[in-house]
């Protein structure tokens, strides 16, 4: 199975899309441990910008 996940902030929390073999799908969120935690078992996980998630982090929860 090949996974990859792309990630970005948003308003929401965490926007996750990823394709396994082909397939789309897409979750939103609200911490960021939530989401490493359904799909440690990626490829790879793209954040847009772990800055930005950093920064909020210290302003409110992950996300």
């Amino acid at each position: 199975m090949m996974k990859y996940v792309g990630v970005d902030g948003c308003k929401g929390g965490g926007l996750a899309v990823w394709v396994i073999n082909g397939v789309w799908s897409f979750a939103l969120y609200d911490e960021f441990v939530a989401l490493w935690d359904k799909h440690k078992d990626a490829e790879a996980v793209l954040v847009e910008s772990l800055l930005d998630f950093l920064k909020q982090e210290r302003e409110r929860p992950m996300f």
